[in-house]
Parts: structure tokens; sequence; C-alpha cells
């Protein structure tokens, strides 16, 4: 983990993606493909908080759905 602010922030294995298409973009598939990874990796489901100096996975209920904004 690596602290990356005094706020207490960690970032624990974040990885930014930009990705770039050319063409038409089938935006009903691409919003099926995006929610079939959330459910698919439990990773994409997680959110990793601090408190006290110490990293916590809290219990948290998810909406079942997900928007995805194309821009």
């Amino acid at each position: 983990m690596t602290r990356i602010n005094e706020n207490r922030i960690f970032a624990c294995y974040n990885i930014s993606v930009s990705l770039q298409f050319h063409g038409p973009l089938q935006v009903e598939a691409m919003q099926k493909a995006v929610q079939v990874l959330i459910e698919r990796h439990e990773m994409l489901r997680t959110t990793i908080i601090s408190l006290e100096d110490q990293c916590i996975l809290p219990s948290l209920k998810l909406p079942d759905h997900h928007s995805l904004t194309i821009s």
C-alpha cells in the first residue's frame, strides 16, 4: 500500500485506464460488457477505507445497476 497524501488516503493496486475507440460504439453492448466484468470480478466491487492507520474493507450493499458515462 502506498500513502498518497497526508489525509491518509491509500492507493491499493489502483490502475487508471483510458480507452479510445474508432468507429461507432454500441453503447448497450459496452454497458453490458462492463456490467459482466463487475459481476465476475469481486475486486471491481471492493471499497477500501482508511481508519486510524488501518485499511478496512467495509461491508457494503452495492446497487444492481451501474451507470457508464461515455464521452
